[in-house]
């Protein structure tokens, strides 16, 4: 199994890829699950789910006040 497990999409602060873009590079590279860690939220984890033939884990990459 091929495997990211931290990734991130336009819903991150720090990142510019659009769900479709993100989608389709992972699927072109044979890629089988990805963990999209977007900050402080799942959005772009739902929104790749709903589009992608991978599987899919949802992570929140949570900040705080300590950082």
């Amino acid at each position: 199994m091929k495997a990211d497990l931290h990734a991130h999409t336009h819903f991150s602060r720090d990142a510019v890829t659009s769900v479709e873009t993100f989608t389709r590079r992972y699927e072109q590279a044979g890629i089988d699950c990805v963990a999209v860690s977007d900050h402080n939220n799942v959005d772009g984890a739902f929104a790749v789910r709903e589009i992608a033939s991978f599987r899919v884990m949802a992570l929140w990459f949570v900040y705080n006040r300590c950082g």
